[in-house]
């Protein structure tokens, strides 16, 4: 099945993404640069669900065949989570929906999160560049959450030459304020906090926020604190320049 691009733009449609609070979707990030982009791929998983049970029951094929019947809805978000493009699609039981979405011209990079909502799905996300195939998958959450804070802390292992970037998504139904912080050898701290607009994204590279983090001879720690809810992904990018490596992990 081949992939389908993603549109950047859709002259006379207006996008009204409009999630009720606590529904449960799937989401993960895209990136792309002048020589890497995201692709996603959604797997229909409800009917996997539904036949882990044993042998599948007058109710459960009615059950399936309501599923079967609505779309999955895929919604491209900028990083203040403005709607940029809505993909939707049908998919059989067994198939693959395959997404891409493109580079960028020249330097620029771009980057915000994807939506998916309808019946249950297992999507994995992939970025591809020159030296990176990095995959991993998305996250499913109650979205639209109300005010809770939320405390981790990230290992920054020392590694010459890598740089580490956390990719900050919120998922909270107000702006939410995410603060970042390390306390030096010294016993002094340093701290900078960025605040997201609902389904908003950052992208914050621990390397240049904090200049000398990771260079200790043990593996040091930053903190994230949250006013709402929020999830992160790490990005571990090594070489210089637009080509260099990346991988992309989900951190619990």
């Amino acid at each position: 099945m081949g992939e389908q691009a993603a549109l950047q733009d859709r002259p006379g449609v207006k996008i009204l993404l409009n999630i009720p609070k606590g529904q449960m979707v799937e989401f993960c990030p895209w990136i792309r640069t002048g020589s890497l982009e995201t692709r996603l791929l959604v797997t229909d998983l409800v009917h996997t669900l539904g036949r882990q049970t044993g042998p599948v029951s007058d109710k459960w094929r009615r059950r399936l065949a309501v599923w079967a019947r609505k779309e999955r809805v895929v919604d491209q978000l900028a990083a203040d989570g403005t709607p940029l493009a809505r993909f939707t699609k049908r998919l059989e039981e067994g198939e693959i929906w395959r997404l891409s979405f493109g580079t960028t011209a020249g330097s620029t990079s771009e980057y915000g999160l994807l939506v998916v909502t309808g019946p249950h799905a297992l999507c994995h996300f992939q970025l591809v560049g020159p030296r990176t195939f990095a995959t991993c998958h998305s996250r499913r959450y109650p979205q639209m959450a109300p005010r809770l804070a939320h405390l981790r802390s990230i290992p920054v292992p020392n590694h010459p030459g890598y740089r580490l970037w956390l990719f900050l998504m919120n998922r909270g139904e107000g702006a939410n304020d995410i603060t970042l912080s390390r306390t030096r050898g010294n016993g002094r701290g340093e701290a900078t906090t960025v605040t997201l607009p609902p389904l908003g994204c950052r992208l914050v590279c621990l390397h240049r926020l904090f200049k000398t983090v990771g260079e200790g001879p043990a593996c040091e720690r930053v903190f994230v604190k949250s006013v709402y809810p929020y999830d992160l992904y790490t990005l571990i990018e090594s070489g210089s320049g637009p080509d260099g490596a990346l991988s992309i992990q989900h951190i619990k």
